[in-house]
């Protein structure tokens, strides 16, 4: 009976493939904010060498400034989460007053 058991178990795990082990690699793209106060600043999507996107915006810290950020930012996570991608992290650099963002869609098994 263990005997049987074991066989079923072994047929079991060769007849499945397991999705982790197969697929593509998970799509990865850049964002990255390049900020100045009171000018045009931008952000740049890269989706690849051949693939770069830019967006420029007014910055700056009057009202019209952080809505203009703001609508620039959240144009550009709406577009890249209805394409199925999720942001994986961030940072922030005060020196350059730059931001990069990772996202990251999940592979196809």
């Amino acid at each position: 009976m263990k005997k049987l058991f074991y066989a079923m178990n072994c047929l079991l795990m060769l007849s499945s493939s397991p999705s982790w082990a197969v697929g593509e690699d998970p799509s990865v793209i850049i964002v990255r904010s390049l900020e100045r106060n009171g000018a045009n600043s931008r952000l740049i999507i890269y989706r690849s060498k051949d693939r770069v996107e830019e967006i420029e915006y007014q910055s700056g810290l009057n009202d019209k400034g952080i809505r203009s950020t703001a609508a620039a930012y959240q144009q550009v996570v709406m577009k890249l989460m209805g394409e199925g991608y999720v942001l994986q992290t961030m940072t922030h650099s005060d020196l350059e007053a730059s931001s990069t963002f990772i996202f990251v869609k999940a592979p196809k098994p």
